[in-house]
């Protein structure tokens, strides 16, 4: 598609309807006079290229100004024969005076009727998944015309209404952009389809009100369609495109595009972009040859609305659930490739790894991942019903894990001696934004154990652990005469900093026979003077089970106490502290959500 400069352009599809000889005059009554309707689209319908023709039909609503219909009463198709517009029901003005309301919307295969256009009741739309022609793309498209007054006695010679519908979807528009050594034929693309995945396809929408919601739960592969022909380069440097493009609804999305190059797929994720209605989104993705990494090259927003940038990120081959990066981190956007990533890291310590997707483990037994030296940053994703005898990672060296979420995990420890949510210990370590909401830690081995929501043990003078939370319920069913130390937080912090974290509605029990076992619903026990500013409910009375007799902990409450009137203070308290140490990427918030009862703070990332 070639695409105009940065304009609001308008394709005026302007033509008479209910034609009279006799047409109205300056100071002549309107009444008994067929009613004269122009028409234009603001920005191209669609496509640049289109014409005039491309618009041959749209349902047109008149009622009394507000909507009333005790003098105007018309729902009718209008069709397009040449250059003129012809209502299928007569409409006539009433009188001169009486101001109406005009409404109009259109969508190729999506009829209407007055009790659906008037009523309340919901009317389901959608895109087409299949946008692979020009045609669909063209049908996916809905055009609209928000209801609109208009006062006869203001209108000036010929007497018409101007009808003006605009796009209540979104568009995106892709430019591929590949080297020559792509082409297995000089000068011939080597892209066979493009590909949008991550967005919602089903919607509902009310036209009387503008009233429109997302109804589908689950994403749908878009198969975008091309446009013009490939632009073939004569070089590396000198890159051939090809461009495609696709209809999508309004919404927030974790979307995809995945180009299938001589039967290979390469990737790009774009996080949390916003697509908005009569705005059409262009985004340049580039290959500087077969086998490396696809780049984002450029992202502006164009003909349809304002300018905007879609961010950056990076391309690669899709090796199955997963892409790497240049700088060889694992780029994770489905369940096998998490899967995939847990394998290489058990035995390459230093493989970073970060989310595209939420992620669901659900049937899959989880690995052990020992001594973990990388980057894990989950980017604000989640990991459900994780599986094992550990967290995310057994023990963690030198290893920094942020910005992510376990939802439900199992987690079935009998035979180490380190449990934890998200590790199940820590050496020089930094955990930060990690919760772990809800699920159960068990461990039942004989011998010195350390269970944590978030990590078993907390060890090294430069380990931090800030910004997290749990509310998972932890068990030891064993029967050992050996310590045993078991936290919400964590079941020993020995070194490091803990702060700014909280423990909610999870519960802390010893259902063995072991007599050597200390609790705190912050940490089992305690043995620095790094622990501050944590929050509990629920688990057990006491913060932290047993101290060792080096240093204190301070400004470690209880919620709903006498220290800590509700969760909003603690979020107060927290946040200070959290500022006040330097980190200041994610901040808390109270949870307004379903999840608000086990998990009544959640973090957010702060505004640059």
């Amino acid at each position: 598609m070639r695409l105009r400069n940065i304009t609001f352009a308008a394709l005026a599809l302007i033509a008479a309807s209910c034609t009279n000889d006799n047409e109205p005059g300056a100071g002549i009554d309107l009444t008994g006079q067929p009613m004269r309707v122009t028409t234009q689209v603001n920005a191209p319908q669609t496509r640049e290229s289109m014409t005039t023709n491309d618009l041959t039909k749209y349902y047109l609503r008149i009622t009394g100004d507000q909507g009333a219909t005790t003098l105007y009463d018309y729902f009718t198709t209008m069709t397009k024969g040449g250059t003129e517009w012809t209502p299928d029901d007569e409409l006539t003005w009433k009188d001169g005076t009486t101001p109406i309301e005009v409404s109009a919307v259109w969508q190729t295969n999506t009829t209407w009727s007055k009790d659906e256009y008037d009523g309340t009741t919901p009317k389901t739309v959608a895109v087409l998944t299949n946008q692979g022609s020009e045609d669909n793309v063209k049908a996916s498209d809905l055009l609209y015309m928000a209801p609109t007054d208009f006062d006869p006695a203001k209108l000036e010679a010929p007497y018409t209404i101007p009808v003006t519908l605009s796009h209540r979807f979104a568009k995106l528009n892709i430019t591929i952009r590949v080297g020559n050594s792509a082409e297995t034929t000089p000068g011939t693309n080597p892209i066979s389809t493009v590909t949008v995945g991550g967005t919602l396809t089903q919607a509902t929408f009310v036209p009387a009100d503008n009233t429109f919601n997302l109804t589908s739960n689950t994403a749908a592969d878009i198969n975008a369609a091309p446009v013009g022909t490939y632009t073939p380069g004569s070089s590396v440097a000198d890159l051939g495109s090809a461009t495609y493009e696709c209809i999508l609804l309004p919404q927030t999305a974790d979307f995809t595009v995945t180009a299938n190059i001589n039967n290979t797929n390469y990737i790009y994720t774009g996080n949390a972009q916003q697509f908005d209605p009569d705005r059409q989104y262009n985004l340049t993705l580039t290959v500087s040859g077969i086998g490396n990494s696809m780049n984002l090259g450029g992202a502006t927003v164009g003909d349809w609305g304002g300018k905007e940038d879609l961010g950056s990120g990076d391309m690669g081959e899709d090796l199955g659930g997963y892409t790497i990066a240049e700088d060889g981190t694992y780029q994770v956007y489905n369940t096998e490739g998490l899967v995939k990533w847990a394998a290489v890291a058990a035995a390459d310590l230093q493989t970073n790894c970060t989310l595209m997707n939420d992620i669901d483990l659900t049937g899959k037994t989880w690995p052990k991942i020992q001594n973990y030296a990388g980057i894990f940053d989950g980017q604000g994703h989640s990991i459900s019903h994780l599986t094992g005898s550990c967290g995310l990672i057994y023990t963690g060296n030198g290893c920094t894990i942020r910005n992510v979420t376990l939802i439900n995990p199992q987690i079935t420890n009998a035979t180490d001696y380190y449990g934890g949510g998200i590790a199940g210990g820590i050496t020089n370590s930094t955990l930060t934004n990690c919760h772990v909401v809800g699920g159960t830690l068990t461990s039942n081995l004989n011998g010195n154990v350390r269970i944590g929501g978030i990590a078993g043990s907390i060890n090294g003078t430069t380990s931090i652990v800030r910004a997290c939370s749990s509310s998972a319920s932890l068990f030891f069913e064993g029967s050992t005469n050996y310590s045993i130390s078991m936290g919400g937080l964590t079941g020993c912090l020995d070194n490091g900093t803990l702060s700014g974290c909280y423990y909610a509605h999870g519960s802390l029990s010893n259902t063995g026979s072991a007599t050597n076992v200390s609790i705190g619903s912050i940490a089992g026990g305690f043995n620095q003077n790094a622990l501050s500013d944590c929050y509990w409910s629920g688990g057990v009375n006491e913060p932290i089970g047993r101290h060792y007799g080096h240093g204190t902990a301070t400004n470690i409450y209880q919620v709903n106490s006498a220290d800590c009137a509700n969760w909003a203070a603690a979020a107060t308290a927290m946040n200070a502290a959290l500022a006040e140490a330097g980190y200041t990427d994610y901040h808390w918030v109270v949870n307004t959500g379903e999840d608000a009862a086990s998990r009544p703070l959640i973090t957010e990332k702060a505004t640059e």
